[in-house]
């Protein structure tokens, strides 16, 4: 059984990591044009010349270059976890880059639009339940003995701190 590795998309193109989109564009052009399967009869020139496009679709789109410096060969699986992310929770990461000031302000009051609807959903849900499980007024009597009672707490209050005022 064969283990095979990738080879470093550079390596295959034999250009370095500052290199230009021109000087990429040239290597390509040069290793597709030694490894066509037209040109080259070698048992290997197929495969070389699928690696060698591989490397090159990578290396010229300035995103997926830049997903392949930082994550090496996995960057379609973190690409592939993203996108999932994305569709699960609906929003990119939350360190999100503006491109003016109206972008931020307009993540900012969209997500308390929908902060306050969620609230507002909740609170109907909440004024529903206190609505049907409230306990049954109090009779007249009640109220007023209640009432009463209320009067009688507040002037034993006001005669301890304030009774010294009538000795």
């Amino acid at each position: 059984m064969m283990c095979t590795m990738k080879k470093d998309y550079y390596e295959v193109l034999g250009v370095t990591k500052t290199s230009t989109p021109d000087e990429i564009k040239k290597a390509y052009r040069k290793m597709a044009k030694m490894y066509h399967p037209d040109v080259n009869k070698a048992a290997d020139a197929e495969a070389k010349f699928k690696e060698v496009n591989e490397a090159y679709e990578n290396l010229s789109d300035p995103d997926k270059k830049a997903a392949y410096d930082r994550y090496g060969h996995n960057a379609g699986q973190y690409q592939q976890q993203q996108q999932a992310y994305q569709q699960y929770y609906g929003r990119t990461n939350q360190s999100a880059q503006y491109t003016d000031i109206n972008d931020f302000f307009e993540q900012i009051f969209r997500a308390q639009a929908q902060q306050q609807q969620q609230q507002r959903n909740y609170s109907g849900q909440q004024q529903y339940y206190y609505q049907r499980n409230t306990r049954p007024r109090q009779s007249g009597f009640a109220r007023i003995f209640a009432f009463i009672m209320q009067i009688f707490f507040y002037l034993m209050i006001i005669r301890f701190f304030f009774g010294w005022m009538f000795i």
